[in-house]
């Protein structure tokens, strides 16, 4: 070590060693008193079961959006999603919603009480109360 001839100077090089050493001492003590999580011990108050939560996959409010190949842009969202079991590629939702709107200007709402989304074939299907309006005043 060098011989310093100011009293700050010998500060710094010592706060070099010991500020790391510090560092390396408060982390080391958070990891080592850390505990797991007890699924059991949830909030009183909330009204979600975690270990269902931490047992299934899924997304809560998805949005998806895009533009067709003519232009019409595309808006997809639902309440909830998640995996479907027997095809992990397309996911199931609730309570879709579906906004399409024309290069036209035609714009046509969907909204269904369940649905199914291919992200990979880029197709949406609703099901159970699928109600359609458009624009042009129709209502389905």
């Amino acid at each position: 070590m060098a011989v310093y001839d100011n009293s700050y100077s010998r500060f710094i090089a010592w706060a070099k060693i010991l500020l790391p050493l510090i560092a390396l001492a408060i982390l080391s003590t958070l990891f080592l008193f850390s505990h797991q999580i007890d699924p059991t011990k949830a909030i009183p108050y909330a009204k979600v079961d975690v270990r269902e939560l931490a047992r299934e996959q899924r997304i809560g409010t998805p949005h998806y959006a895009g533009v067709t190949q003519d232009g019409a842009a595309v808006t997809i969202a639902a309440t909830e999603a998640h995996p479907d079991p027997a095809d992990p590629q397309h996911l199931l939702a609730s309570n879709l919603t579906a906004d399409i709107k024309t290069t036209a200007g035609t714009r046509i709402d969907l909204a269904a009480t369940d649905g199914e989304i291919d992200p990979v074939g880029q197709t949406a299907r609703l099901e159970n109360g699928v109600d359609v309006r458009t624009s042009s005043g129709y209502h389905i």
